[in-house]
């Protein structure tokens, strides 16, 4: 084989790889509007309740021996802020209040009022007793640790 067919063969690999990361990322914009067509179209017909779950940001960091919960509650009270927690699993409920007068007609109403509960399973169970939570800047942060699982040897036969 000659080198000009070597640098042509080269060059359509180069083209076939650009066209397979195109491919990637044509199906992932595919998948997000399709994602997204399904999000709203699930709204129709939900509780305010129901929609507020959704739109309110959740990130959940692992570290070796602990995990951090952060969850935006932007206009929350702490005083309006319920959190439980048991062995895999923390449950927050928090109410968003907006007090109008009663002669008063929303033209637009686009920020959350009513009711939020978020049900968190973590993958591994936690020392529910030692659990720290802050609420700072409309932000709800939650470090619990996790529980040491205990390892027994097995003896294969």
């Amino acid at each position: 084989m000659n080198k000009n067919n070597e640098t042509i063969g080269n060059k359509i690999d180069k083209n076939i790889e650009k066209l397979y990361k195109h491919k990637v990322k044509v199906e992932n914009k595919f998948c997000d509007v399709v994602g997204d067509f399904k999000a709203k179209r699930g709204d129709f017909g939900k509780k305010i309740t129901d929609k507020l779950q959704s739109q309110t940001a959740v990130d959940i960091i692992e570290y070796a021996e602990s995990f951090i919960i952060k969850i935006n509650l932007p206009g929350i009270m702490k005083k309006d802020i319920n959190l439980e927690v048991s062995n895999f699993k923390i449950y927050i409920k928090a109410i968003f209040n907006e007090n109008i007068s009663e002669d008063a007609i929303y033209l637009k109403q686009e920020r959350q009022v009513g009711e939020y509960y978020k049900e968190i399973t973590l993958p591994q169970e936690i020392i529910y007793e030692d659990v720290n939570a802050s609420f700072k800047n409309g932000v709800l942060t939650i470090a619990v640790k996790k529980l040491e699982s205990e390892k027994h040897k097995i003896e294969i036969n």
